[in-house]
Order: C-alpha cells, then structure tokens, then sequence
C-alpha cells in the first residue's frame, strides 16, 4: 500500500476533507486531459471529477441521494465557481456541444448549470469505472462516447437499450477515438487498482424506509433535493384532490393526489424532470382495481417519460413532491374533494 492511499484511508471522512485530497491528488495522478478543451479550469474539474468516482463507492442508482455525495458535490461547485466568471461558465456550456442556450446569463443560471454538470459527469465517470471494473467492456466505449456528446443525458444512458443508441449514434457521427481514448484506457486500470471504492459512502439518505421498493427512483431532480434523515416531505401516497402551496416561496397549484370511481381513477404525478404536475387515467373491467395502461405518461412541458406502460402503476408514490418553482420539499397541502 502506497503512502497516497494510506494518507487517503486516513482521512477525515467528509465531503470537505475528500474533496480537498482529490484536489490535490488529481493533477498528480492524472497527466492529461479527460476532454480536449482548451481551458484549464476545465481539465481541472474533470481530472477531480473522475478521481472522484474512484475514490468515493457509490451507486449512482441509489445514493446520489446521499446527503454526503450531496455535500461533496456542493464543495466541487463552490471552488469551481470560486475562480471562473459567470460568463466563462456560461460559455462552456453552450460550447460544449450539450445543446444548452441561455436567455439569462446570471449567476444563478450559471450556477444551476454547473451542479447538473457536476452530477450528471460524476455519474456517468462512475458508471464507465463499474463496467471497467467487472470488466464489462462492451458497453465501455459506448460510455465513453456519452462523455464526449451526452453528458447532460446521463440516466438516459444507464439503461442497455439506450446505450444500443448510442452505438448507432458513434457510427452515424463517424466517431474517431484518437489519442485521448487510448490514454483513457491505459489510466483507469491503474486508478482501479489503486483508488477503486476507498472512501465508504454513508448510507444515510432520505430514503428512509424501504429504498428498494420500486416505487423509488432516482431520476431527473429528485436525486438533488437536500433532505435530512427524519425530515417529513409529502408525497402522493394522499387522496383527493386540493390546493398544493409552498411554505418556502408561495407558490399554489390545484393539485388531484388521487380520485376513483367503481372502475376509473385519476392518478396524480410529478414530473421529475422539471417538477411539472399532472395527472394519469387509468380504467379497469374490475371493480376498485388498476388496469394495464395503454400508453406512456409523459410530461407535456419537457417531454421527459413520466412513467413507461409496462412500469409499475406505484412508480414515484412515495418520492417527495416538491415545488416546481424552487425545488423546496416544505409544502402544505388542503384538501377541498375526496372520493
């Protein structure tokens, strides 16, 4: 065992002292950039960004949800924030080939940007390393490719069938690997070998009463509430229908939770993408029972896919509602029908 990994085990285990190794360590251990761009800070976060994966074992299904992977990434942000203007921020991403345009160029839009990239990379990094790691190497040069032109749509990217995509997608743009790919893969077994898995991620999240249950998942926004173990958050596991406000910034919506009839109900849902409410219909031959669905539910303001058919009718029953407008988890909810 190296002096580095000994000093790493050694660590104060939080989000603070974690990312302040990485720092440090990621220049030393990484000798090129991950992605050919020009600017420096850039090559920066990215070497920080996959030593990270490395170093910190978690599954990025799961314990994104992590108070502790939230913090971490909260540090990474604030330091790159720290030393590039809004406007070089601003800039990459529209650069970047994500096909993000910006109507405002504030701090915050800035902001917002920079921790979905975070998330979104740190992610998809961790994902290449597991199928490295169990030496799945079919799906490794897919991912690889995800990096370079799909980073924002990185849990689209976790699922075999769209990763079937992308391998047409590679031939189609005439993919050429180069010189950065044959470093890439070169480095991360022995990063591997020496990082893999150091850091145990704690477990505590605000999943906290069965995290397997399939009405879980972690896709869109919902990964990057901030709650604490114990805190109380709605959730569509109500009945009825009513007025949804938010204690945080005011913001109300009539809202349907649940209504039913003999062989129809009217199920509510969230969109986790944007946040958008809507609602589901679903119609049974059987009495006070669910039917097959005929057709996906999908969000009519970010097209994101709600809910595929084939999905359970349960999915995201029990995942905290939060505000469209400020993503806060502190809501009221009157009820004023009930069925």
């Amino acid at each position: 065992m190296g002096i580095i990994t000994k000093a790493l085990l050694k660590l104060n285990k939080s989000p603070k002292g974690i990312y302040s190794a990485v720092k440090k360590l990621a220049p030393k251990v990484i000798d090129f950039a991950i992605t050919e761009n020009q600017y420096d800070a850039t090559e920066a976060i990215e070497k920080e960004l996959l030593l990270s994966s490395f170093l910190l074992k978690f599954d990025p299904a799961k314990d994104m949800r992590s108070n502790f992977i939230l913090d971490y990434i909260k540090e990474i942000e604030n330091i790159f924030m720290s030393y590039n203007s809004t406007e070089d921020i601003i800039n990459y991403f529209e650069g970047s080939g994500c096909g993000v345009c910006f109507s405002t160029r504030d701090n915050q839009t800035a902001r917002d940007s920079l921790h979905e990239y975070i998330i979104s990379r740190l992610v998809l990094y961790r994902k290449i390393i597991t199928e490295l790691h169990y030496g799945n190497y079919n799906r490794f040069d897919c991912l690889y490719y995800a990096i370079y032109n799909w980073s924002f749509s990185v849990f689209r990217y976790s699922n075999d069938k769209d990763i079937d995509f992308l391998k047409d997608e590679m031939v189609y743009d005439n993919h050429n690997i180069g010189h950065v790919y044959i470093k890439y893969k070169e480095l991360l077994p022995r990063l591997d070998k020496t990082f893999y898995n150091m850091v145990e991620v704690p477990k505590a999240t605000w999943m906290t009463n069965h995290p397997d249950w399939e009405e879980f998942h972690t896709e869109g926004l919902l990964p990057y509430l901030k709650l604490n173990p114990g805190d109380r958050y709605r959730t569509f596991q109500m009945s009825g229908a009513g007025i949804l406000k938010c204690c945080s910034c005011g913001y109300t919506q009539e809202l349907i939770t649940f209504l039913h009839g003999e062989f129809d109900a009217i199920i509510g849902r969230q969109c986790p993408q944007c946040g958008t409410f809507c609602t589901e219909e679903n119609h049974s031959e059987q009495y006070h029972s669910f039917g097959p669905s005929k057709e996906d539910l999908v969000c009519t303001k970010c097209g994101y896919t709600i809910r595929k058919k084939e999905e359970s009718i349960f999915k995201g029953n029990a995942n905290p509602l939060f505000c469209p407008k400020c993503y806060s988890t502190k809501l009221d909810f009157h009820t004023t029908m009930i069925t």
